[in-house]
């Protein structure tokens, strides 16, 4: 898609609601308009739509914390929020929890806030190129790395589960030597779409780099975790069965759960040792990480010393 077609617009104004729909049909829009914070979050669950337009002063439910809930499970949304004269201050509020772009009220220029839907629209399509896998079209490193620390923090503050799966294409340097690299490309990009499917709207699939990719999973146990391991463990090894069984691709995969005061890298170095040895253990399977941080005592100081579980 190379322009926005589907506008939701979410004000507890009905007479905005009419104004901004009647304007935004006049350049080709498919609008939705809502009166309800709530049933707008809904609505965004379950439908598709292209660009959000978002009154921030609502009654129930403010533009701040909708503006929250939507970057939970869609970090690419496009979110134009209208503002009101002098509230510079909650504008920048809205910036910082995630909007795209800003108007001022009164807005009755509908080429006006047709050119602000489609620029809301332009800024988060070249945030998504910046923050995409050229070959896959899933997340890159780049990427994961930024919302990997996010969902730490998050985890630390509201004491959440959060899991990440790191995941390996076993002998694919032997399959793209095998079959030559275009068809390796093809299971690339078959993997990632697979992995996609696979999970949620709220996780991040991301490839690590080369036929690595890496899984972040909010709100998830390890328990959890694996049964989607070894759901995409099971696709993938039926997907990419050849003409050849022995030049099969399978995946490997290892799995860490955060626990508190775990940094990034801490995180996603309990997972790829758990990937290590499932790879050592035979490959084509999923291994859990053990515990990092599971025994404390006090040093001769008083502070307290961590010490890693053998």
């Amino acid at each position: 898609m190379t322009e926005p077609k589907t506008v939701l617009v979410v004000d507890d104004d009905p007479s905005i609601c009419h104004l901004f729909s009647a304007m935004l049909t006049a350049h080709g829009f498919k609008v939705v308009a809502e009166e309800d914070g709530q049933k707008a979050l809904t609505l965004l669950r379950d439908g598709a739509f292209d660009v959000v337009v978002l009154d921030l002063v609502m009654p129930h439910i403010d533009g701040l914390s909708m503006i929250e809930e939507i970057r939970e499970y869609d970090a690419a949304l496009p979110i134009l929020v209208v503002t009101g004269y002098g509230s510079a201050e909650t504008t920048v509020s809205a910036m910082r929890c995630g909007a795209t772009d800003f108007v001022t009220k009164p807005v009755d220029d509908a080429a006006f806030l047709d050119l602000r839907v489609r620029r809301a629209w332009d800024l988060e399509h070249a945030r998504r190129l910046a923050n995409t896998d050229g070959l896959t079209g899933i997340y890159n490193h780049r990427y994961l790395q930024e919302r990997l620390r996010g969902e730490i923090d998050r985890a630390e503050r509201y004491a959440r589960p959060l899991s990440v799966i790191m995941a390996d294409l076993d002998h694919f340097k032997r399959f793209n030597d095998t079959y030559g690299h275009p068809r390796g490309d093809e299971v690339l990009i078959e993997v990632a779409h697979t992995l996609r499917r696979l999970s949620r709207s709220t996780d991040v699939v991301a490839r690590y780099g080369g036929e690595e990719f890496t899984l972040i999973l909010p709100e998830t146990p390890a328990s959890e975790a694996r049964v989607l391991a070894e759901r995409a463990r099971d696709c993938i090894a039926a997907f990419c069965l050849s003409a050849d069984p022995e030049h099969r691709v399978t995946l490997s995969a290892g799995i860490a759960a955060h626990q508190a005061g775990m940094t990034k890298e801490e995180l996603i170095e309990a997972a790829d040792c758990a990937l290590y040895r499932a790879k050592r253990a035979g490959r084509d399977r999923v291994f859990l990480a053990k515990p990092v941080l599971e025994v404390r005592k006090l040093a001769p100081d008083g502070s307290v010393v961590e010490l890693p579980v053998s």
